[in-house]
């Protein structure tokens, strides 16, 4: 039995005294990366999306009684952006990284009174998505342009629209579907190359 005390205590001490390789690695602090030619997020063809920004939605959506005072109607809706491509300036905006750290990977809540902006896109636009109150359908806002998820596809609105996919049970009285979305963006003027570059 001594000899066995003897291995386990040799073994600790060897462990704990020995380098250890792992380390911190710190987050990436740029917001807006240079984008990579990879695919397109939209099943499109490249020169449609040439003045266009592209991001990809995550819907979910939870499915509760209705109360009969409740403005939600049995539907909640959350989101998640974590990045947009512009496509006209080949930049990645990563999304993500401004918000706080413990909601990086969180949906956020929508409704008709609360609304998700993500500000300071190049020339100081923003994008607003705020979600109907019982419903199905997204409302999005970028730079005087609205459009909606449901009737806004890509036929009825070709400078601003949303592919919707299907929605998916998830269990547990909630449901997910993924949108491709896209709507249009202004190039960045020589001037503003400064800025392009400062945000790298």
């Amino acid at each position: 039995m001594h000899a066995n005390t003897f291995a386990i205590l040799s073994s600790v001490l060897f462990l704990a005294l020995s380098p250890c390789a792992a380390r911190v690695v710190p987050p990436q602090p740029p917001r807006i990366l240079p984008r990579d030619d990879a695919q397109s997020l939209l099943s499109t063809s490249a020169t449609s999306l040439a003045d266009k920004c592209t991001f990809t939605l995550l819907h979910k959506q939870l499915i509760t009684a209705a109360k009969p005072k409740s403005a939600s109607k049995g539907k909640i809706n959350y989101i998640q952006i974590d990045s947009l491509e512009d496509h006209t300036n080949g930049l990645t905006i990563d999304v993500a990284s401004s918000r706080p750290r413990a909601e990086r990977n969180s949906y956020t809540k929508i409704s008709a009174k609360q609304v998700l902006t993500i500000a300071g896109l190049l020339d100081d636009t923003s994008l607003t998505i705020h979600g109907t109150d019982g419903d199905d359908a997204l409302i999005f806002e970028s730079d005087g342009v609205s459009w909606a998820t449901e009737g806004g596809s890509k036929r009825l609105r070709p400078d601003a629209w949303c592919n919707s996919g299907m929605w998916v049970e998830s269990g547990r009285g909630s449901r997910e579907r993924t949108m491709e979305c896209a709507f249009p963006c202004a190039r960045i003027e020589e001037d503003g190359e400064d800025e392009r570059e400062e945000l790298r």
